[in-house]
């Protein structure tokens, strides 16, 4: 009978090699094992692409490794939505992010009160221009040439009409929301 060593030794060429030709073998499927309450787990990280596909399992012996479906991603998306005011409040998820779920429950009328929006208006629409001409009361006397409007004043009158000007000898055509036009000749009085 051949003893145990010799036959080996036949079997296994590295074995006979000199030392620093000796190539390490690389043990596949092969896991540090760990008891755990009597029960004995892997403690190989799992580092699946969760489906989500940003983020990574952390898990140790996860029985879905490698199995990127199976790996659901248990944190918030909080990605900015289209209407730029809200955040997605799903799980983190590949792809567009749903429609901002918030509304106004207000019905839109413009000042003038001739367009009107009926709640609820979606978070993000764009709210109508009304076409329809101011109906403020304005300073001047002249037509009025600008359309309804959200802003608390109105924009300023640009017809044009003859004005005196601040020294008082000639008259200027200048816009009527100006008040003090100026001629450019120098009028020669004293400084106060």
């Amino acid at each position: 009978s051949v003893p145990f060593q010799s036959l080996r030794s036949e079997q296994d060429p590295l074995q006979n090699a000199p030392e620093g030709k000796k190539k390490k073998k690389k043990k596949k499927g092969v896991t540090k094992l760990q008891y755990v309450d009597g029960e004995v787990v892997c403690r190989r990280l799992c580092d699946t692409l969760k489906a989500c596909g940003k983020h990574r399992c952390t898990n140790k012996c996860c029985l879905d490794r490698g199995n990127q479906e199976a790996h659901e991603c248990e944190l918030v998306c909080n990605r900015t939505l289209k209407c730029g005011r809200h955040t997605c409040v799903r799980l983190c998820h590949k792809g567009r992010c749903m429609q901002c779920p918030e509304a106004s429950f207000d019905d839109f009328i413009c000042r003038c009160g001739k367009t009107t929006l009926m709640a609820p208006i979606p978070c993000g629409t764009e709210l109508p221009n009304c076409m329809q001409t101011c109906t403020r009361v304005h300073a001047c006397k002249h037509r009025v040439d600008h359309v309804c409007h959200e802003e608390e004043n109105c924009p300023p009158c640009v017809v044009r009409e003859w004005k005196p000007c601040a020294c008082g000898k000639t008259k200027l055509l200048a816009a009527c929301h100006a008040e003090l036009p100026n001629c450019g000749v120098v009028c020669g009085k004293m400084l106060a």
